[in-house]
């Protein structure tokens, strides 16, 4: 793991290290987590210099934003093979009406058989779930992209990338 510590204060980056693990800041100096290319050398005014390749610091806290989003909203959204059988169960029931041959609707009839409910009944409630799913889907989405514009909009700042405030993943799905 490489790592970058930086002057609380002025943010002056004073060291680049790689360890395995992320050493421990002080009241005088943070320490943020880099990717490797963190640091490069390269010739100014005929001087050999360390140069810090801010984008390798960004790339830990966007990764960081993304993984975050996606264990908050794996509660209500479905993934993977479960994501497609939602997906065709609710593609059968916004085309459900009443009186609708059940031949019509394959996957509400084999579920509404097994269960004992109407595939009205069943239609309804694969609705409200879509909407649900829908809703936290929606409310992640904006919010993970909002952070990760946020840190773009950074920059070099060490001291704003180390203090980008954390995302509150329960008030954006309870807002949902």
């Amino acid at each position: 793991m490489f790592w970058v510590m930086f002057e609380r204060t002025t943010g002056l980056i004073k060291q680049v290290g790689q360890d395995d693990y992320l050493p421990r800041g002080d009241s005088l100096h943070g320490v943020i987590e880099a990717d490797p290319g963190v640091r490069g050398y390269g010739e100014v005014d005929g001087v050999f210099q360390l140069s810090i390749n801010f984008d390798a610091i960004r790339r830990p806290i966007l990764r960081r934003i993304d993984e975050q989003a996606n264990v908050a909203r794996a509660a209500f959204v479905p993934d993977g093979i479960q994501a497609a059988v939602y997906g065709m169960k609710t593609l059968e029931a916004q085309a459900w009406t009443p009186g609708n041959d059940p031949a019509t609707a394959p996957m509400l009839a084999a579920e509404a058989a097994a269960v004992g409910l109407s595939i009205d009944v069943l239609a309804q409630a694969v609705m409200a779930n879509a909407a649900l799913w829908t809703g936290v889907a929606a409310a992640t989405e904006a919010a993970r992209r909002k952070a990760k514009i946020d840190v773009e909009a950074l920059g070099d700042d060490v001291l704003a990338l180390a203090a980008m405030p954390p995302i509150d993943w329960v008030a954006v799905i309870s807002g949902a």
